[in-house]
């Protein structure tokens, strides 16, 4: 009977465990960068980055580096820039999906391998709620064709190379600074859809450690705001987690719009501000990279500036050519007299000296109260014994 139990019993179990739901592994939020194989030199080509998690993505956004030299960003819907070999993606995925490809087009410059790397992705929920950041990834690209031109050899040139080779240089130099004259022209719109100031500050309000009545610091953009520059880059210290960024209209008439993450990782994280003018035929995107520094950073311009400073006031500069009546020259070590201790005033001798009085002082005033009482009670003994 309890074999029969024990049979019966098995084949129950088993079935009971193949009824039961098995539950997949949530997802972490990611980042993929896919590129075709088949690239060749002066042909577009696509490069997908695609997020992806487990919970409803509301916006994605990173920064895409690349190598100018290489290869040339074309456009996308989501992203802007790679005028400096970045591009900041910034872009919204249908209400509920927790998915989304960002489709950017590049053209092939040369042949050769070159990488497209995305650094500080960051998924934001619908509500504003950071799900993830500093997300990254990297992608090899190999290109086939034509190579950049080789770097000119020393060699010997006739007076007609010569000539030629000038000429050459000169139409080469024309038409580079044609071309950079062209990519730093204004925009011949007659000024519209322009921005007054950008002022980026620290945000206190997500910090409970610090006094909500300390100014928040304003950092310094690079290069100085101009109403007609639309790429700038602003440093902040690692102690920065948020910032608030703050535009005022050139035409109030106009419509800004802000795309950018208050919260700041560790690394560049990029913002947008869109001015359109009201009718909408206007339209400018200032570009903001802002760069929060590791923990213990220190800009290597400023410490040499201090150093130098340093130097300049503890020696004293010097220029033999210069006439005498200038700064002296600075003294070797062994020049250097040690320095002089100070003469200890006459109220810090004395101290010593008068606590030693006062605790003598104190000493003799206790002694004799001690010997008083006891006078006092030989007295009053010697009087009861009478």
């Amino acid at each position: 009977m309890k074999n029969f139990i024990r049979l019966g019993f098995l084949p129950l179990l088993l079935l009971m465990l193949l009824l039961c739901p098995v539950r997949a592994a949530a997802q972490s939020p990611s980042v993929n960068i896919s590129v075709r194989d088949d690239v060749r030199a002066g042909n577009d080509f696509i490069v997908t980055v695609s997020f992806s998690s487990d919970n409803e993505i509301g916006m994605v956004q990173a920064a895409l580096s690349y190598s100018k030299s290489h290869i040339e960003f074309i456009g996308s819907e989501d992203a802007s820039g790679g005028g400096d070999g970045i591009v900041n993606i910034s872009g919204t995925p249908p209400s509920g999906s927790k998915n989304m490809d960002v489709i950017l087009m590049f053209r092939a410059l040369s042949g050769g391998s070159t990488t497209v790397s995305v650094t500080n992705g960051t998924l934001i929920s619908p509500d504003g709620t950071v799900i993830n950041g500093s997300l990254s990834a990297a992608a090899d690209i190999s290109v086939t064709g034509k190579t950049l031109p080789p770097e000119p050899k020393e060699s010997t040139v006739s007076e007609d190379d010569s000539s030629q080779t000038e000429s050459g240089l000169a139409g080469e130099s024309q038409s580079d600074s044609s071309e950079a004259d062209s990519s730093s022209m204004i925009p011949d719109d007659g000024g519209l859809a322009r921005l007054d100031s950008i002022v980026v500050t620290a945000d206190y309000s997500y910090s409970p450690k610090t006094d909500s009545e300390t100014a928040p610091e304003q950092f310094k953009l690079k290069p100085e705001f101009s109403p007609d520059v639309f790429e700038y880059e602003v440093t902040v210290h690692n102690d920065t987690e948020y910032i608030s960024v703050d535009a005022v209209l050139k035409n109030k008439l106009d419509t800004i719009w802000y795309d950018g993450s208050v919260y700041l990782p560790v690394g560049m994280t990029p913002w947008t501000i869109t001015v359109t003018t009201p009718d909408g035929a206007v339209s400018h995107a200032y570009f903001l990279r802002v760069i929060r520094h590791e923990e213990g950073y220190i800009e290597e311009s400023s410490s040499e500036e201090s150093s130098s400073e340093a130097v300049t006031t503890a020696a004293g500069s010097y220029d033999p050519d210069k006439p005498s009546n200038q700064a002296e020259p600075p003294k070797t070590p062994s020049e250097v007299e040690p320095p002089r201790l100070p003469d200890r005033p006459l109220r810090e001798k004395l101290t010593p000296i008068l606590i030693i009085v006062i605790c003598v002082i104190a000493t003799s005033v206790l002694f004799i109260v001690v010997r008083i009482k006891m006078r006092s009670k030989n007295q009053l003994g010697n009087g009861k014994k009478d």
